[in-house]
């Protein structure tokens, strides 16, 4: 557990900042307040916050889920998956991210992450 909050909910369920935390994962921002803040280009304390505990409005979470690519449902109650993609119920969160970013990716970009994949097979 961390200790700004409780990270799980009641029922285990993802609370609201560790669901922000893996967007901002997924879309290539840090995990910090600043980091955060800045990319959505809002005040550390609006950030901080959520932090707290607090959640933002449905127009900032449509806005931050524009931004970074993310399902703004799943970002705003955990519902779903958090880029639209249903996985395998038994994929860790690294496949997940592996194939969030996979299809979040050009297709140029496609081609370079699969040639990894596959070199990294046969090593």
């Amino acid at each position: 557990m961390r200790s700004e909050i409780q990270v799980r909910g009641v029922n285990g369920n993802m609370i609201f900042l560790e669901r922000l935390k893996l967007a901002a994962r997924h879309s290539g921002v840090g995990e910090s307040q600043a980091e955060i803040a800045t990319s959505l280009k809002l005040s550390r304390q609006t950030v901080n916050r959520w932090f707290k505990g607090g959640s933002p409005n449905r127009a900032m979470i449509s806005t931050i889920a524009q931004t970074w690519g993310v399902n703004a449902e799943w970002l705003a109650s955990g519902t779903g998956t958090l880029n639209g993609v249903t996985a395998p119920k038994d994929a860790t969160e690294d496949e997940l991210e592996l194939l969030a970013t996979y299809r979040s990716a050009t297709a140029k970009v496609r081609k370079i992450i699969l040639s990894i994949a596959k070199a990294a097979r046969k090593a």
